[in-house]
């Protein structure tokens, strides 16, 4: 799909002017303009848990995804996945099992909102962080995102440095869920371990007494 007069503020903000079909300059120019606007952006200076998580890029606009891809690489994010095929897309997110999901809402052939109602509905999907950016900002259009099961729904233009800081937020708060639910677990899981012991415990003293005989 080309540039709507929606999107290309979205795009022209992420490159700081470029010409969106200067292709041979984009990649450079982007990563030149990371630099100069935060020299503190790179967010894992070591490898984590976080920045070794997996982010799908999901945006009809290959543009936009290299743009993405060129800060979240510049931020420590590496394992970064994309597709500009949006029916692609509902097999991709099966098949990638992503750690977080960033999409578009508005993209031909299958909407952001319809994928969003497929991973709702997928088990393997279900508690997959999904961030949706549209160039909507109407109450009604971030609302019907949330309700359908959007972890957070963001208006272009996007502030890359600003949008990789709520990705690195989004998957540090999910990890650590994840891991107090573990802890839970395990902590639900004591009485019974300790009654299982108390009585191997009596079992060896009963045991002791009746060879003592």
């Amino acid at each position: 799909m080309g540039f709507s007069f929606q999107k290309i503020p979205l795009t022209y903000h992420l490159i700081d002017n470029i010409r969106p079909l200067d292709r041979s300059r984009r990649r450079s120019g982007a990563s030149a303009s990371i630099m100069e606007s935060n020299q503190n952006s790179v967010l894992c200076k070591k490898p984590t848990q976080v920045c070794n998580s997996k982010i799908l890029l999901i945006d009809d606009e290959q543009i936009v995804i290299d743009v993405i891809t060129t800060h979240l690489n510049e931020a420590g994010f590496w394992n970064v996945v994309s597709t500009s095929d949006s029916i692609e897309a509902v097999e991709r997110m099966r098949l990638e099992s992503a750690d977080l999901i960033l999409m578009d809402i508005s993209m031909p052939d299958v909407s952001g909102n319809y994928l969003l109602r497929i991973a709702r509905a997928d088990p393997l999907l279900r508690k997959t962080p999904v961030m949706v950016i549209t160039a909507d900002d109407s109450e009604t259009t971030h609302q019907r995102a949330m309700q359908l099961g959007a972890t957070e729904v963001l208006t272009k233009p996007v502030d890359p440095i600003d949008l990789v800081q709520r990705i690195h937020d989004t998957l540090a708060n999910c990890i650590e869920a994840a891991s107090y639910g573990d802890a839970k677990l395990y902590a639900n899981a004591m009485p019974g371990m300790e009654i299982y012991n108390r009585l191997r415990h009596l079992a060896g003293r009963v045991g002791d007494g009746a060879n003592a005989k």
